[in-house]
């Protein structure tokens, strides 16, 4: 159950940060022509990135 509600607010998190993520990597790749530096760096980054904002918004529900 409390799992069940973890994923959905991490699923949350996600798809707000999907456009932003998708907007770096289109100027990134498209614009700049180069590719995405340290892929497996870059996409840890992502997760706690996804991490944190998932905690912040928890805390402003509190």
């Amino acid at each position: 159950m409390i799992i069940k509600a973890i994923l959905i607010k991490i699923k949350s998190s996600f798809t707000d940060l999907l456009p932003i993520i998708l907007v770096i990597a289109f100027f990134q790749t498209l614009v700049l022509k180069q590719p995405l530096p340290q892929m497996g760096e870059v996409l840890f980054g992502a997760l706690l990135v996804v991490a944190g904002l998932t905690l912040f918004i928890q805390g402003l529900e509190m």
